[in-house]
C-alpha cells in the first residue's frame, strides 16, 4: 500500500509541474555574412586604381555625430556614433587619414610649450608639433529611428519586401507568424576648407526586422538586395546597423569628394551610379583637353582597361585608334569622334580593379609627363627581316633616358582628330 501511495504522490506532483516549452532554434536562411563587410577593403583598392601614385593624402575631420531623434534616452540606440564614423574612415586608409583637431587640453599644452621656448631663464630646444588642416569636415546625426513598423509573415524562411519603390528593402530572414520592423537613418554634411558645403545628400537608411520575441531577423539597405541574418538581440541588430551605415556613408563621402566611382565596391548595386561624380569626371575631361593631355590620359585609360598594346606616346597612333574602337564596341559607345566624353566616361568607369594593371598604366603615364619617350623597336638587318607586324602586336617599351628638351604636349585643337579617325572607328 505504501508503494502505491508514494507512486500516486509522484504521479500527482509530476502532473502539477509546468513543462518548459521547447522552441525550434531560429537560424538565418542565409549565411551570417553580409557583403558590406568587405566594402571598405574594396574601397582601398578602388582608390589605389584611380588615384595617381603621387596623390597627396587627403585629411578628414569628423565632428561629434549624435542622436537627433531623442530615442537614445531609452538606451535603444547609442547617443553618439562619432567613433563609428572615425573607425570607418580609418579602415579606408589608402591616401586617406582622419585628423583630430586641437582640444582645449592641447591648446593649454601648446601655451606652456610656447612659454618655455620664449622664456629667458629656460633654454630648451622644443618646438610645438603642427597638425595639418583637414581638407574636409564631416558633420551629421542619427536622423531617423522609427520603431515597431508592423510586418507579417507566415513562412519560416521568409523572403519579403518592406515598403516599395525607393523604400524597397529585401529581407532574407527566419520568421514565424509575425515580426516588427525598425527603420534607422543617418545623414551627413561635408564642408571644404572654406566652410562651403559639398553638394549632394550623404547618408543611408536601413530596415531592421526582428521577431516578437526579440530575435533579429535581418536587415537590408533601402533599395538594395543584401540581407543579414543573425540570432542576435534587437539591440545588437540596431548597433550593427548603425556601424554598417557609418561605413557605407564613409565610402560615399570619400568617393564623391575624390571623384572616384565608389559604387563599384559592390557587384549588387549597393550604390547607384552617382551623377555628381559623373559631373566632376566631365570637368576633369575638359581640363585634360585644355591642358593638351587628353590623348596620353586616354591611352592610360586603355592600358588600365587591360590593353597592353597601347603605349603612352601623346599621339593618336594606330594602336590607340584600334584600342578605342575595340572599347567603343565593348561598352556600347555610339559616338566615335575624338575626344568625346561618352567614351572617356566608359573607359573611366571600367578600369580593371587590379593594382598591378593600374601601376603599369600610371607608371607609363608619369614617364610620358616626365619626358621619357617610348623607344622605337630596333630595326632588323636584311637577313633578319620578317614580315611587317601591326602596331598592335606588341607594346613598345619606354626608354629609361630622358630626352632634352622635354616634348611639349599637343595642343587640344591642333590635331585633326576627325580626319584621323574617319573610317577607322
Amino acid at each position: 500500500m505504501k508503494k502505491i501511495f508514494w507512486a500516486c504522490c509522484v504521479l500527482l506532483l509530476s502532473s502539477c509541474s509546468a513543462t518548459p516549452p521547447t522552441l525550434e532554434p531560429m537560424t538565418p536562411s542565409i549565411s551570417n555574412n553580409s557583403e558590406y563587410t568587405s566594402l571598405v577593403d574594396k574601397m582601398n583598392k578602388i582608390l589605389e586604381v584611380y588615384l595617381r601614385p603621387d596623390y597627396e593624402t587627403t585629411f578628414y575631420h569628423v565632428k561629434s555625430i549624435k542622436d537627433s531623434t531623442g530615442i537614445s534616452k531609452t538606451t535603444e540606440i547609442p547617443p553618439d556614433i562619432t567613433s563609428l564614423v572615425r573607425d570607418a574612415i580609418s579602415q579606408i586608409y589608402y591616401k586617406i587619414r582622419h585628423i583630430e583637431l586641437y582640444t582645449q587640453e592641447d591648446l593649454t599644452h601648446l601655451t606652456v610649450e610656447n612659454s618655455l621656448i620664449h622664456t629667458t631663464r629656460l633654454h630648451v630646444d622644443t618646438q610645438a608639433s603642427k597638425r595639418p588642416m583637414p581638407h574636409y569636415t564631416i558633420v551629421g546625426s542619427i536622423s531617423q529611428f522609427d520603431r515597431n513598423l508592423s510586418s507579417t509573415s507566415t513562412s519560416r524562411s521568409m523572403q519579403g519586401e518592406f515598403g516599395g519603390g525607393s523604400a524597397q528593402a529585401d529581407i532574407n530572414a527566419s520568421a514565424k507568424n509575425n515580426s516588427s520592423l525598425s527603420r534607422l537613418g543617418v545623414s551627413f554634411s561635408v564642408y571644404d576648407r572654406r566652410g562651403v558645403s559639398w553638394p549632394g545628400k550623404f547618408g543611408a537608411t536601413v530596415d531592421v526586422s526582428y521577431a516578437a520575441n526579440g530575435i533579429d531577423l535581418g536587415f537590408a539597405i533601402y533599395g538594395v538586395g543584401i540581407g543579414y541574418g543573425s540570432e542576435a538581440s534587437a539591440m545588437h541588430g540596431r548597433h550593427f546597423a548603425l556601424q554598417m551605415l557609418a561605413e557605407i556613408s564613409a565610402i560615399q563621402i570619400i568617393g564623391r569628394t575624390l571623384t572616384v566611382p565608389y559604387w563599384r565596391v559592390s557587384n549588387d548595386s549597393i550604390f547607384q551610379e552617382d551623377p555628381l561624380v559623373i559631373q566632376d569626371m566631365e570637368v576633369e575631361f575638359h581640363n585634360a583637353i585644355n591642358r593638351g593631355m587628353i590623348i596620353p590620359f586616354t591611352q592610360l585609360q586603355c592600358v588600365a582597361n587591360g590593353d597592353d598594346t597601347v603605349s603612352i606616346t601623346g599621339k593618336l597612333d594606330d594602336a590607340t585608334i584600334k584600342s578605342l574602337g575595340k572599347f567603343a564596341d565593348k561598352y556600347g559607345v555610339k559616338d566615335r569622334s575624338f575626344p568625346n566624353f561618352e567614351l572617356y566616361c566608359a573607359l573611366e568607369l571600367n578600369r580593371i580593379l587590379d593594382t598591378e594593371v593600374s601601376r603599369r598604366a600610371w607608371s607609363a603615364y608619369n614617364a610620358f609627363k616626365a619626358g621619357v619617350v617610348p623607344a622605337a623597336p630596333p630595326k632588323a638587318t636584311p637577313a633578319q627581316q620578317k614580315p611587317a607586324r601591326t602596331s598592335s602586336s606588341a607594346p613598345s617599351k619606354p626608354n629609361t633616358k630622358k630626352t632634352s628638351p622635354k616634348p611639349s604636349a599637343p595642343a587640344p585643337s591642333s590635331p585633326d582628330y576627325d580626319s584621323a579617325l574617319e573610317g577607322l572607328l
